[in-house]
């Protein structure tokens, strides 16, 4: 298997590991400049490759060397220093930004696009560790997952976030109208901790 690597976008360069089952992304310690105070955002960009009947495919992007990875797990590390501020420790956060490429259109003029609101939790999310909330795009073809507020509290893993993509597949160019059918993923998962270093 090949080590995981992802993207991540010039807002901050972040440090990745590579884990059994997923990709490890840190998101780094934020820093006070004076003035001037910096609370890191860390993106992740994942094509994804629907299925009527196979599972998934989660292509990790890797925007600077090219090329991607097969990962539906990612786990982001919250970095914190001794002398971080809480309230810019309170402001870090990770994006993940899931994309339906255009090669998952059909041969047969079928599309898929994410279905509103594009994602089925299979448990409620912890509040008091960490948030996260999504949104996909007017058009369906992305899917936005933001992580923030996340605990101080040191902890290599916060209970994972387990949750499944939701697409519909429908004929774009019929002259009749067809009826789109929804499709779910089989369990993608974004792992959330805090380190401090």
């Amino acid at each position: 298997m090949k080590k995981n690597r992802s993207y991540i976008s010039e807002v901050e360069v972040g440090q990745l590991n590579a884990a059994p089952g997923g990709t490890v992304v840190e998101v780094p310690a934020p820093a006070d400049n004076g003035i001037s105070k910096d609370a890191p955002t860390v993106v992740v960009e994942v094509n994804v490759i629907p299925s009527q009947s196979q599972p998934w495919l989660f292509e990790v992007q890797n925007g600077r060397e090219g090329g991607s990875e097969v990962s539906a797990n990612i786990h982001f590390d919250f970095v914190e220093s001794e002398t971080s501020d809480p309230v810019l420790v309170a402001c870090q956060r990770a994006i993940v930004i899931y994309t339906m490429p255009p090669r998952a259109l059909e041969d047969d003029g079928v599309t898929w696009r994410f279905a509103n609101p594009g994602i089925l939790m299979e448990q409620d999310v912890a509040h008091e560790q960490y948030r996260m909330t999504h949104v996909a795009s007017k058009d369906g073809s992305q899917l936005r997952v933001t992580i923030d507020q996340v605990s101080g509290e040191p902890s290599p893993s916060f209970p994972s976030v387990e949750f499944r993509l939701v697409a519909i597949r429908y004929r774009f160019k019929s002259k009749k109208p067809s009826r789109a059918k929804v499709y779910v993923s089989q369990d993608p998962l974004i792992g959330v901790g805090r380190s401090k270093h």
